[in-house]
């Protein structure tokens, strides 16, 4: 009986687990959906829990007495548990469409986006060249730029060349660096720099600034929302990034571009 009980039980918690991978699958991008769903999954967890608990110390009670049942819930009528049913089944409804609407809305979002920065592209004889969204992708970005100036660097070696641009000429970086909501910027110059040469932090417009300066180029970013191309530095060689909005759920992105054969 034991056995019975315990094996019910893993396969409920099972069960509510990959209720709450779907949940979280479901409601990405969406953070109040997500914050409500899994509060209403965590609230779920807490009643299995108790119930598990419950059942367990009642089965010791009956094997300390001798009894070998295990007490059971009241039984509803068919009436409720048709009721139960139907409201069960409305509510993986609203969640599907919820869902499904959220999809289609991002996927729109990126299609579009896309689509114009290839427009843009185009009409400089260019194409978007992907790079892997892994928190280098601005510097594994400007590094396939770099290459075709048969000039080779590393993404950690322009992230060192980023710190250490940032780090020698403090009072040009650190007002870009201040958010503009709340006023605040790093508190440690050397410690956000540290940050840029031994994490996968994302780097933006001030690290971009401070490798035209140590590469002696100047960067083009390409985006959606502008017609004509953000323009950072100046030097000898020009190199071409694509910024995105919406290409991934965790956030912006760099790629690169390469010029399309005539």
């Amino acid at each position: 009986m034991e056995e019975e009980v315990l094996r019910r039980h893993r396969e409920e918690t099972k069960e509510l687990r990959a209720r709450l991978l779907a949940v979280r699958k479901a409601a990405k991008g969406d953070k109040k959906e997500k914050k409500r769903a899994l509060a209403e999954i965590e609230k779920l967890e807490n009643e299995m829990k108790e119930r598990h608990e419950r059942e367990l110390e009642q089965l010791k009670e009956n094997d300390d007495s001798g009894e070998k049942t295990l007490a059971q819930p009241p039984k509803q009528s068919r009436a409720q548990r048709r009721k139960e049913r139907k409201l069960g089944e409305a509510k993986e409804r609203e969640d599907r469409v919820l869902a499904e609407e959220e999809e289609d809305r991002k996927t729109s979002q990126r299609h579009l986006e896309r689509e114009k920065l290839k427009e843009l592209l185009s009409k400089e004889n260019m194409t978007i060249h992907d790079i892997a969204p892994d928190g280098d992708c601005l510097y594994s970005a400007i590094s396939h730029q770099l290459s075709h100036e048969k000039m080779t660097y590393s993404a950690k070696e322009l992230r060192s060349l980023a710190a250490d641009e940032i780090l020698a000429n403090p009072d040009t970086y650190v007002p870009f660096l201040i958010d503009h909501e709340s006023g605040h910027g790093p508190q440690d110059i050397r410690e956000y720099c540290t940050q840029i040469k031994e994490t996968s932090s994302w780097g933006g417009q001030v690290e971009i600034q401070a490798l035209c300066a140590r590469l002696n180029c100047a960067v083009r970013v390409y985006q959606a929302e502008d017609n004509q191309p953000l323009l950072f530095g100046s030097g000898s060689k020009t190199l071409h990034l694509v910024y995105h909005r919406h290409e991934y759920g965790l956030g912006e992105h760099y790629n690169s571009v390469t010029v399309q054969n005539k």
